[in-house]
């Protein structure tokens, strides 16, 4: 029973491979004779008419019209100026700007001249860690140093 299904689901597999062959080599033909480089929708349209498939071709062509429509109204959404929007001048949208920099320095200026909470590291030798300890052990005639 599982070899029968297996083979279905290559057999539809195959199928599906087939059908986008047929399709993305009618649009390179149709891309070709318009002498244009790059496959776009419009030429995956007429190959699915020419290969008989009016109805997916209508169907696409509908998805193709809201895909356009969509991205028309997303960039008209990110072309505005949030700005424009506050109501405010230009002068006065400045003026706060340069009155939050100003604040911003001042809070920083303030915040270098206090001390620091965290401990300055002093030079000096190094510290020995006496829990660390340090032993070997022979390999052959390779010696091998391990720390614990």
């Amino acid at each position: 029973m599982a070899i029968i299904l297996f083979f279905h689901r290559n057999l539809i597999m195959e199928c599906c491979m087939e059908l986008l062959r047929m399709i993305s080599d009618e649009a390179n033909m149709i891309c070709t004779t318009e002498k244009k480089q790059t496959i776009g929708p419009d030429h995956i349209i007429k190959s699915l008419k020419s290969l008989g498939f009016e109805e997916w071709s209508h169907q696409m062509d509908n998805v193709l019209k809201e895909f356009k429509e969509a991205e028309r109204r997303r960039t008209k959404r990110s072309n505005r100026n949030p700005m424009a929007a506050s109501g405010l001048s230009h002068e006065e949208l400045v003026r706060q700007q340069q009155a939050l920099f100003a604040q911003a320095r001042s809070a920083s200026l303030a915040a270098s001249r206090q001390p620091s909470a965290l401990p300055v590291p002093r030079p000096g030798p190094p510290s020995t860690n006496s829990a660390q300890i340090e032993s070997s052990a022979h390999c052959g005639s390779i010696q091998v140093a391990t720390s614990w």
